[in-house]
């Protein structure tokens, strides 16, 4: 909706996306109405059919986060596995069903990985983003391509779109200096073309030693150490033409490119470290995209996209008589098609098409370069009242392999519905039930299937059925809101893709089953108590109860699986006031064990992250078109070496100071 707002008029809106407790005009402004566009909506989180969680840019800036896994590590039931370090590897994992089974979408195009199925999510930036959102289970936004929809989850993540209200161009620079010789700098540019184009470009880099200091205790002896060849030189960088043709529809073409160099450090056992590995990779994604709505009834968009990923590994461990030098090449050809019909204001019905090739070639010896050609089609539909969502479809998935030696893969087919509802019990309050079940599944990677003398082709794809059951409730009160959501959930994962020793090898197999069952329970609040000061906090609580029935007499029958907790929780909570915004965090995660078996030996000790930040923004020239913001982070207040990964110590205490320039 459009508002015509006086100077210093105070406005609080109700049914938002996130909460907006002010919108003034500046107060030197000429003595006449100006124009204010805020964008209305219900609550995603409580008002969706299936469970979702999700983080506006403004919140972002509230809470201090300059990373990803930083804002996802606060999503109740959302896991980030972390090898430690700067630049460690980190994933999504989803009610821990497996960084697998999480689909990375990025303005609306998959990021995926053929090779080992995990997307380090380390490579995004958040100085560019509108909304980080994840889908557990299903999600009401149907157009979308037929990948998404036989996720098992979505992490989906939007850019901000160039804003040209106040002039032709948009530039911001960015600086950030952090503990143990780590520097960031980012660079945005956008310009106005003629004819409703626009062009784009970003480029944020991360250099660091990473040389942080933690103690390692074995037994009662405690000692000082440095992790070592942990250093960090990256690069990522991104350029979006995008064109409104008005009836024409709308074009979109963009490039992205990964660059990067570290070190592994490794494990941490018994006072050893190893630093004899390296990795580069290199990546180059391009799409371009195209959108139009044909009358009312019908809409469309189609997307074609290519991908390439380039990595190396180099071990010169002494153990080794010539030295380990393994290097990759990915490839993705992907062409996406998606209509969308509406035959009533309340129904609509999508068909969405994906064709993909993914092929690997790798300097092992015995890499076969297999090629996978992969269709999937999607049919579903939506209807949706002031009270009532319904969403059911299926998707069909085929694929077929070929190698250039051995035996490919058998041909894979399989068609996994899905469907959720929610329903909104009382007129008077936002209080809804909602109901969702989803059968998902992983295709086995290259790697489970082909890797050297431990892959097996015969590997079945890996299938998650998932069902949940919860409430969620939103009350509005003047000067603010406050909600909160309960899902219970079920998951049965069958054919789980394990390794398995043989007579005188491990084998890739089929050879594992697990039940989950769990519940998460968030509550956030927003409330102005003033028009100088408001607060926002939110809460999130994660029970998981994730046990391995693969074998009754095996010794790990009914333990927790790895890696997953029985209890986890986060907590954040924000002040703001016109001179300066500070911030909390702290996410916490019980005791874990790292293999199968539930003992002593495998035990990870819980933990609890806090972390606290203030910034300031100042805005400067004529029209405002200048604001500074200065943030400064203190992260890890305990200074706990905890362990996500077991032997992969994280940074303790540490400081971060940023300075952001935006015109």
């Amino acid at each position: 909706m459009v508002c015509m707002l006086a100077a210093g008029t105070p406005v609080t809106y109700l049914h938002h996306a996130e909460p907006v407790a002010y919108v003034t005009v500046a107060a030197d402004a000429p003595d006449t109405l100006d124009v204010a566009i805020v964008a209305s909506a219900r609550n995603g989180a409580v008002s969706s059919s299936a469970p979702v969680r999700s983080m506006s840019a403004s919140g972002i800036a509230r809470s201090g986060a300059r990373n990803l896994d930083e804002v996802i590590r606060t999503f109740a039931g959302i896991s980030v596995k972390d090898y430690g370090g700067i630049g460690g590897l980190k994933t999504v994992s989803i009610r821990s069903l497996g960084a697998q089974h999480t689909a990375i979408c990025y303005d609306g195009i998959t990021i995926s990985d053929a090779q080992n199925g995990q997307v380090d999510i380390g490579r995004f930036n958040l100085d560019n983003i509108a909304n980080v959102s994840v889908s557990v289970a299903g999600t009401d936004d149907i157009f979308r391509s037929a990948r998404h929809l036989t996720s098992s989850g979505i992490l989906e993540i939007m850019s901000v779109k160039p804003d040209f209200s106040q002039g032709p161009v948009q530039a911001m620079a960015r600086m950030d200096f952090a503990s143990f010789g780590t520097y960031s700098p980012y660079l945005l540019y956008s310009q106005r073309l003629a004819n409703g184009w626009s062009l784009g470009a970003s480029a944020n880099c991360l250099f660091s030693k990473g040389d942080y200091p933690f103690v390692l205790r074995n037994g009662t002896v405690v000692t000082d150490e440095k992790r070592l060849n942990s250093d960090v030189a990256s690069i990522n960088s991104e350029i979006n033409l995008h064109g409104d043709m008005g009836r024409g529809g709308e074009l979109s073409l963009k490039a992205m490119y990964t660059g990067s160099e570290r070190g592994l450090p490794g494990t941490v056992i018994l006072y050893t470290q190893n630093p004899t590995e390296r990795l580069w990779d290199r990546s180059l994604m391009s799409s371009v995209s195209y959108g139009n709505t044909i009358a009312d009834a019908w809409k469309i968009r189609a997307s074609v996209g290519y991908c390439m990923a380039y990595n190396r590994y180099l071990n010169i461990d002494p153990a080794y008589q010539v030295p380990e030098d393994d290097r990759y090449t990915q490839q993705e050809y992907t062409v996406s098609a998606i209509l969308q019909f509406r035959p009533a204001e309340r129904l609509r019905i999508v068909l969405a098409e994906d064709f993909f090739v993914n092929s690997l070639d790798s300097s092992i010896p015995e890499c076969p370069f297999p090629v996978r050609y992969s269709t999937m089609t999607a049919l579903s539909a939506r209807y949706s009242s002031e009270r009532f969502t319904a969403v059911a479809g299926m998707v069909w998935t085929y694929s077929h392999e070929t190698v250039r030696a051995f035996t490919p893969a058998p041909d894979r087919k399989r068609l996994s519905p899905f469907a959720s509802l929610s329903y909104r019990l009382m007129k008077e309050e936002d209080l809804r039930i909602r109901l969702s079940f989803k059968d998902g599944f992983r295709v086995p990677t290259f790697n489970d299937l082909y890797y050297a003398r431990v892959g097996n082709v015969s590997l079945m794809p890996e299938k998650a059925l998932q069902a949940n059951l919860g409430l969620a409730w939103q009350h509005d009160f003047r000067g603010g809101s406050l909600s909160l959501t309960a899902d219970t959930y079920y998951n049965n994962v069958k054919d789980k893709i394990i390794a398995v020793p043989t007579m005188f090898i491990w084998k890739m197999r089929n050879a594992g089953k697990v039940q989950m069952a769990g519940a998460d329970i968030t509550a956030s609040l927003h409330y102005v108590l003033a028009e100088w000061l408001s607060i926002d906090t939110s809460a999130g609580y994660s029970f998981q109860y994730a046990v391995d029935v693969t074998d009754p007499g095996a010794k790990n029958y009914m333990h927790q699986i790895p890696y997953t907790p029985r209890h986890s929780g986060n907590l954040t909570a924000a002040i703001g006031t016109p001179w300066l915004t500070l911030s909390y965090i702290m996410t916490a995660a019980g005791e874990r064990f790292s293999l199968a078996q539930n003992i002593p030996a495998n035990r990870i000790a819980p933990y609890a992250d806090h972390g606290l930040s203030a910034g300031r923004a100042f805005v400067l020239g004529p029209r405002h078109r200048y604001e500074i913001n200065i943030a400064a982070q203190a992260l890890n207040l305990g200074n706990i070496n905890y362990e996500i990964i077991k032997y992969y110590p994280m940074p303790g205490r540490h400081f971060r100071l940023t300075f952001k320039l935006s015109y």
